[in-house]
């Protein structure tokens, strides 16, 4: 799933960064110092262990979390409620902020987040209208055409047809289109190893439970659940591993219009860039693409028995995906499942969801407040210093 990978890589950056030796650069008014004991490994010989084992063996996980980092445990509470202040004062001072201003979208968004009995009533909402279109979908290309459409539009996952805008990885002040290979589910090193089959199965139950409440039969939602999960688990097998993955050589590949059409051969490659608004109508020449073997394998599987599986996933995708947006019971299985996968003791309290839920959508307008309350001259030098030092540290090499 992509969330937990996600927050596997958002880890590796707290812990890279938290987790440095100590240096005082001349020009650089910064100091990243290492903990009081490092522990009794030799750095030689395990590095990681040596900075952090005091750290791992110390430091508790909160009952209601599934991971911790020093980000996530040293500057918590402080952040926290420095964010629980900004909504307050947002809420509170409502009518004093015209509709447009940051302060204004953060209260109206959580009126309508605690709005739960108007959420209930809505039901699926306006996602009743992809979700319609994909239960219509009779053929192969229609299935990547109205797919690649649904990407543009709602950002969610698509076994064929959706993509993604990024920077250019050898120009990173351009922007550049990569067309999404297909989801391999919970990635090819967990679903590898059957040890954990418990979490898989829990899994397979989250995709039932969700297509249970969407509207199919507990044997239909069981035997979709099922299929989805052997063919991510197909791609999976044929998705580079995590340390090829981290070689820039295997996933940058850049392509041209018939490089595409190659790589998409059972559909017609042209008009499904065109239903996503990424073509050469569109003005758009080269693609990228990270995994092409994976795309390659979903192109060989790519027949009329397998539209029924691809049409369920992309139901269970668009569900998944808004369901903390949804009605209460859809929010209640994809929390419950999270909480299981993370190992998180007890589940978090409907505020701090809703405050969560509220700054996860309106980032750049928390971001933006933050920085003006909490954010001064002295903190903005010390960050510019961490950057300029790791700058400095590249043009060595």
């Amino acid at each position: 799933m992509g969330h937990f990978k996600k927050w596997a890589a958002a880890l590796l950056c707290a812990g890279a960064m938290a987790f440095m030796p100590t240096v005082l650069a001349k020009d650089f008014p910064v100091q990243i110092p290492l903990p009081a004991a490092a522990g009794t490994y030799r750095a030689q010989d395990d590095f990681f262990l040596h900075v952090n084992a005091e750290w791992l063996q110390t430091t508790p996980i909160a009952p209601e979390e599934g991971l911790c980092s020093t980000i996530k445990t040293v500057l918590p509470d402080r952040v926290r409620q420095q964010l629980m202040a900004i909504t307050r004062s947002a809420i509170e001072q409502r009518a004093e902020h015209p509709a447009a201003s940051d302060e204004a979208r953060i209260a109206d968004m959580y009126a309508c987040i605690i709005d739960q009995a108007g959420r209930n009533a809505a039901g699926v909402g306006d996602l009743a209208v992809p979700l319609r279109r994909i239960e219509a979908v009779q053929t192969l290309q229609e299935y990547a055409d109205t797919m690649a459409d649904i990407s543009r539009q709602y950002s969610c996952s698509a076994m064929l047809g959706g993509y993604y805008v990024a920077n250019d990885p050898l120009e990173n002040d351009k922007y550049v289109v990569y067309l999404a290979g297909p989801s391999n589910g919970l990635g090819r090193e967990f679903m590898g190893n059957a040890a954990n089959e418990p979490y898989m199965e829990l899994y397979r139950g989250y995709i039932r439970d969700l297509l249970v409440l969407y509207g199919r039969t507990p044997a239909a939602a069981a035997k979709a659940a099922a299929d989805i999960f052997a063919l991510e688990k197909d791609i999976a097998m044929h998705s580079l591993t995590v340390g090829e993955a981290a070689d820039p050589s295997q996933t940058m590949h850049r392509l041209d219009l018939d490089g595409v059409r190659k790589l998409y051969s059972r559909v017609d490659a042209a008009a499904m860039l065109k239903a996503a608004g990424i073509g050469p109508d569109s003005g758009i020449q080269t693609w990228y693409v990270r995994e092409p073997g994976t795309i390659e394998r979903l192109n060989a599987l790519y027949k009329p028995e397998l539209l029924p599986t691809l049409k369920e996933f992309a139901i269970f995708s668009l569900l998944e995906s808004h369901a903390p947006f949804l009605t209460q019971e859809y929010q209640n299985i994809t929390t419950a499942y999270v909480r299981q996968m993370q190992g998180a003791q007890i589940e978090k309290s409907a505020e701090r969801k809703a405050e969560e839920l509220n700054e996860a959508l309106l980032s750049n307008s928390y971001g933006r407040l933050y920085a003006s309350r909490y954010f001064d001259e002295q903190r903005k030098a010390e960050v510019s210093a961490y950057v300029e030092l790791m700058i400095a540290e590249y043009k060595k090499k």
